[in-house]
């Protein structure tokens, strides 16, 4: 099995096979059948497809060390998705947070002269041709900074694939009312996906920071001789009533007088045992 280039085997993901081929290094220009391909795979089942498409571009365009000719085929590939690809993949791109990416890559001082160029004019000609906020707030951003725009021909650019009065003027679902109810519905799930995944993510994260806390304090009361009580611990996990902590040995009853508590004589009660545990019967020792 091939080793991925991802950080992780995707091999076997479409997606990602695909954005691998189409940002192959030693290609001398785009290749548009793959890019086509790629496009074609989105088209037919965003939800399979569309994510890791954008994910796998994303990691592209932000590989280190950088190379220039990756990035400019990985740019432009994504050019090619979001002219073909339609509202769901615009709102992914909000979602996974390729534009506040691609901002750091223009603003960042050993970025290539060509690379940071595109990454302009693909950021200026998104907020011009499309109504969904984020992107007029990334390009706003930069001018802000004093950032200076090549200047999209928007006379000769191919428009987007969804027709500009279909997009949503919001990606984080407001207004959605006033657009195609399939497409609506389209971004509305795409943007539920995202962040689903972004929760699951950080409850993963937190999960093992807390288990690595854990493992820390245990080190640290071994090397000490100490060990804290079971009640000093934050379990991960709800536990059931009664339950104990790994490692943790069940504590008899409390004696009382030489008897099990609700025994015989010296129990709570009296004398004769009629307190807690009614004189013993019930509860032998």
């Amino acid at each position: 099995m091939m080793t991925s280039m991802f950080g992780g085997d995707k091999s076997d993901h479409p997606a990602y096979v695909l954005v691998g081929k189409a940002t192959y290094e030693l290609l001398e220009g785009p290749d548009w059948g793959v890019n086509v391909d790629l496009c074609d795979l989105v088209n037919s089942d965003f939800h399979r497809f569309g994510k890791d498409a954008v994910k796998a571009l994303k990691l592209k365009m932000l590989k280190t060390p950088m190379k220039p000719a990756v990035q400019l085929l990985a740019l432009t590939a994504l050019e090619m998705c979001m002219k073909n690809c339609g509202a769901q993949f615009h709102a992914m791109v909000v979602a996974k947070e390729v534009l506040g990416e691609m901002s750091k890559l223009a603003l960042t001082a050993r970025c290539d002269t060509e690379v940071r160029r595109k990454t302009l004019q693909l950021l200026e000609e998104w907020a011009a041709q499309l109504r969904i906020p984020q992107y007029a707030e990334v390009y706003n951003g930069l001018r802000n900074k004093g950032v200076e725009f090549p200047g999209a021909d928007l006379a000769t650019a191919a428009p987007m694939h969804t027709p500009q009065q279909t997009v949503p003027r919001a990606a984080a679902l407001g207004g959605l009312d006033t657009i195609d109810e399939a497409d609506a519905a389209a971004i509305r799930q795409a943007v539920a996906e995202a962040d689903a995944e972004v929760a699951a993510e950080d409850a993963t994260r937190r999960g093992q920071q807390q288990q690595h806390n854990r493992q820390q304090r245990e080190q640290r009361q071994q090397q000490q001789g100490t060990r804290a009580h079971p009640s000093a611990y934050r379990l991960p996990t709800a536990q059931p009533y009664g339950a104990l902590p790994t490692g943790y040995a069940a504590v008899p009853p409390p004696q009382y007088g030489g008897e099990a508590y609700g025994g015989g004589g010296g129990n709570f009660g009296g004398e004769s045992g009629g307190g807690v545990g009614g004189g013993g019967d019930d509860h032998p020792a």
